[in-house]
């Protein structure tokens, strides 16, 4: 999180769209326009990612299936208790989001008053400019203690626990991915035009952009989201 407040520009507020230039080995090789997407089509895209997150979450439960085979291994060929690094590893990103809702998080010092004096103005200054460091410190303080706690429950579970729970919270991490990833994709697809204003859909079918090559896609998906604002900027 970057403490500076003067580079915020309100210009963001009504910034909506933008040229964007697909590139191929450094060549341009597509040039499209992209949109931020309404409320109606953001709630066609979660609708969509969570459909397609409870198909997910049915073939991994199945293990027949070819995602349960490449995920979830078979409860014969694993040894239980090697699985609570990888359950921890799994864990890490809840509890960094925990962590900021929860850690007792340092706050940005009072904005000084605009006579206030030199001294003053160079002690604010060294805070903001020590505050991304003070908050990471306490959130990793918070989340190494949650690792610790965690580490010392999953000892005392029986194998069957063990696997039981490693099988739920991989399947559980799995689904969220998919979901985040086909939302992006959605709000992509709704936002990508031929045309600078916003008239003509680039494709024609969301497969369309979900088969194009991941070097492709990405483009596409990291730029779109560019174009929108985000909390830590918003806090500001």
């Amino acid at each position: 999180m970057n403490a500076e407040k003067s580079d915020v520009s309100i210009d963001k507020l009504f910034y909506f769209g933008d040229k964007l230039e697909v590139k191929n080995r450094g060549r341009v090789v597509l040039t499209t326009y992209i949109r931020l997407v309404g409320d109606a089509e953001l709630n066609r895209a979660r609708v969509f990612a969570i459909r397609k997150s409870a198909e997910l979450r049915e073939k991994l439960k199945n293990h027949s299936t070819d995602e349960s085979v490449a995920y979830i291994p078979v409860r014969e060929t694993v040894e239980p208790k090697t699985l609570i690094d990888p359950i921890l590893t799994v864990s890490l990103q809840t509890f960094t989001r925990d962590a900021l809702r929860e850690a007792d998080l340092p706050v940005l010092p009072a904005e000084l008053s605009s006579d206030a004096d030199l001294e003053l103005q160079e002690n604010y200054q060294k805070e903001v400019d020590n505050y991304p460091l003070k908050r990471a410190e306490a959130i990793n303080q918070y989340v190494e203690a949650r690792l610790y706690k965690e580490r010392e429950r999953l000892i005392t579970l029986t194998e069957d626990e063990l696997y039981t729970y490693y099988k739920r919270l991989v399947i559980s991490d799995l689904c969220e991915q998919e979901m985040f990833s086909k939302f992006r994709e959605q709000c992509v697809y709704y936002g990508a035009y031929r045309d600078s204003n916003y008239t003509k859909r680039l494709f024609k079918t969301f497969e369309e952009f979900e088969n194009l090559p991941t070097e492709i896609k990405n483009q596409f998906i990291e730029f779109y989201f560019s174009l929108d604002i985000g909390t830590e900027e918003l806090k500001k």
